[in-house]
């Protein structure tokens, strides 16, 4: 086992475990992880940004960009659940990543909309992530399996997509973008998708995770491509250093975020 994998697979052991530990402890608990995976993914999304429009990098702009992440998700949040007043205090947050373009002078509009863009992209799916694990009627209060669901899928799709790919895959998916990824690792991957879907609405007794199965297998996908497309753009080959032997959040949790809205809709049409 060569030494880069070793630090891979105790990188995802040690990580994974704390991550998991924090998401089923408690809803304040399972909040503040996913706050933090907000923040760095916002940091690195912000890097990205940075080398596509040959910026310099400066630690008072990811800063900023990281509380009002935090402050956007948060009154998203409560906006849902209490005061809808809460959510002029998210747009705030938004409106705020553009007006900061006028308070630096290194900073412009362009600078400033794909901070917007990141902010949104990263922002709403962990918001609406949190709310689906501690919504006081469909999830009674709290149910951090609704994540653990979602990772599964993912990780299925990832698995199979990746084994499958290498083994049988002839049919680039998107050359320009991947040249790595095939057609075959695409449908390998959706198919690890739909069967682990197919075990755990038995384990949970919830058919409607057949459906979640479904949406990742075609949505995952577009997800990496995204994240591989800002790489790429940026000249980048991780987006991060953040996880040891894996890159950086948005590497390993790129198609998790993009897929979360869409696993939401279907959440709130058919979770009983």
């Amino acid at each position: 086992m060569s030494a880069n994998l070793r630090k891979r697979i105790l990188s995802a052991v040690v990580l994974g475990t704390i991550f998991l530990v924090l998401v089923f402890f408690k809803p304040i608990s399972l909040t503040l992880a996913f706050l933090l995976m907000a923040a760095v993914a916002v940091f690195e999304f912000h890097r990205m940004m940075n080398a596509i429009h040959k910026a310099k990098f400066e630690w008072h702009h990811v800063l900023s960009l990281s509380l009002v992440v935090v402050l956007f998700i948060l009154s998203f949040v409560l906006g849902h659940f209490n005061n809808h007043g809460w959510m002029l205090l998210s747009l705030a947050a938004l409106l705020f990543t553009l007006l900061r373009s006028f308070w630096f002078e290194d900073y412009n509009l362009k600078r400033a909309f794909g901070d917007l863009t990141g902010m949104i992209y990263i922002g709403v799916p962990i918001a609406l992530l949190i709310i689906m694990a501690i919504h006081p009627e469909k999830s009674g209060g709290f149910n951090p399996h609704i994540v653990l669901i979602i990772l599964l899928l993912i990780w299925a799709n990832d698995i199979c997509a990746y084994f499958v790919g290498k083994r049988f895959g002839k049919r680039k998916l998107a050359p320009k973008i991947s040249p790595n990824k095939t057609w075959e690792g695409f449908f390998g991957g959706a198919a690890g998708s739909i069967l682990t879907a197919l075990i755990l609405s038995v384990i949970y007794a919830k058919p409607i995770i057949i459906l979640f199965g479904l949406v990742i297998a075609i949505v995952g996908p577009i997800g990496d491509l995204v994240e591989s497309s800002l790489k790429r753009r940026s000249g980048i080959k991780d987006s991060a250093n953040t996880i040891p032997g894996h890159g950086g959040v948005l590497d390993r949790f790129d198609a998790f975020i993009f897929s979360i809205p869409f696993v939401f809709i279907v959440w709130m049409m058919f979770w009983v």
